[in-house]
């Protein structure tokens, strides 16, 4: 993705402080370039809240591991207490899982957020949500949300083992019976069984009335991925590598990134004949295609999330990332913004560095559309 376009997905999505965001811009490549594997460039904070979701899409990366798993998540005050700690720094926040709004305190903790006059966006499928929750969320002044659609009616409930396809054309058609400043967005994983709808999910971004439609490339590691990682693992640190990774296994021989780059042509066609804004993550050209769904993926890119994102999971573990989930600690035992700079984040760091910009499995990572 290019800077222009990374602008434009900010903008419309509305998803940061741009006082913080200018901050940060300044300081990722000093921060990168040091070497020291510290940042001062953080913009965000994504909190999965759970792990349970009333969902069972086909592709999504949690569903061998850790979907649906049971934990001990975080309570609303140890959210509060991370909302509270980085207000002062104006960083955003993300809200994911799982499904967040199973979590019956959700709503709760978008308010406590914009009370301090934060940013926060949602990633939520929407089938929780009804005309009250989302008066509710509109009265809140939720910046965005990203709501989960995957083709036409027959196609989307067949992927997601649930009839909810109604139920969220239903939801997104009345954020838009009244006035609204929360931007939506429509997210639609391109997959084998996704790939011929691509054309029906620009109409459906049109009739739905949404702000813009994400088409997402499938995240997948081969075989040949994980080995080519374990073996860098364990020649950088010394050690086998200890951290389960996140994405699905997946054999990409047979895809035919001929029809793909087909497709995705047609549908930005589609889009622009019909006023519909559409973001690829990435965007990839042919060539870049045939990488993408090639054996062996090679990008020569620096990740950039690393830098400007903290993450946590359910129960309160600071992770480095979404797809390589290495513990470097837990916000019950210690501060965020200290676990940010730890000896054990700073490391993971200095690692991703020395390994060109990029680990073995950071191969398809979603977040590459923001690396530099």
């Amino acid at each position: 993705m290019s800077a222009l376009t990374k602008l434009n997905h900010l903008r419309t999505i509305n998803s940061v402080d741009w006082r913080t965001a200018i901050s940060s811009f300044f300081h990722l490549r000093s921060d990168y370039s040091s070497g020291k594997g510290l940042t001062r460039s953080l913009v965000n904070v994504t909190l999965e809240l759970t792990y349970r979701c009333n969902w069972k899409c086909d592709f999504c990366f949690l569903k061998d591991n850790v979907l649906n798993r049971r934990v001990d998540e975080l309570s609303y005050d140890e959210i509060l207490g991370i909302i509270d700690e980085v207000a002062p720094l104006r960083l955003s926040f993300y809200l994911t899982g799982g499904e967040p709004f199973v979590r019956k305190d959700c709503i709760d903790i978008i308010r406590a957020i914009k009370e301090r006059s934060l940013k926060v966006g949602v990633n939520t499928n929407s089938h929780a949500l009804n005309e009250e929750k989302i008066d509710e969320l509109r009265d809140i002044g939720l910046d965005y949300l990203i709501s989960s659609i995957h083709g036409p009616e027959e196609v989307h409930d067949k992927i997601t083992g649930s009839k909810s396809w109604k139920k969220v054309m239903a939801n997104l058609r009345y954020w838009n019976s009244k006035p609204r400043r929360t931007r939506l967005l429509i997210n639609y994983v391109i997959t084998p069984q996704t790939l011929p709808y691509m054309n029906d999910m620009v109409e459906i971004a049109k009739d739905s009335g949404v702000d813009a439609l994400t088409f997402q490339q499938e995240t997948f590691l081969t075989k040949r991925d994980r080995l080519e990682h374990d073996e860098l693992w364990q020649e950088m640190f010394g050690r086998p590598n200890e951290v389960e990774l996140s994405y699905l296994d997946f054999d990409p021989e047979n895809y035919d990134t001929e029809l793909l780059a087909a497709r995705i042509r047609s549908a930005k066609k589609l889009a622009r004949k019909l006023g519909v804004k559409v973001f690829f993550k990435p965007d990839l050209t042919k060539d870049e295609l045939d990488n993408w769904y090639g054996d062996s993926f090679h990008a020569e890119s620096r990740c950039s999330y690393i830098y400007t994102d903290a993450r946590i999971n359910p129960r309160g573990d600071v992770i480095a990332c979404q797809f390589i989930p290495k513990v470097v600690g837990n916000i019950r035992d210690n501060k965020l913004l200290d676990l940010v700079n730890n000896s054990e984040m700073v490391g993971f760091r200095r690692g991703i560095q020395q390994a060109g910009g990029l680990y073995s499995a950071c191969a398809r990572c979603c977040k590459l559309y923001r690396a530099f």
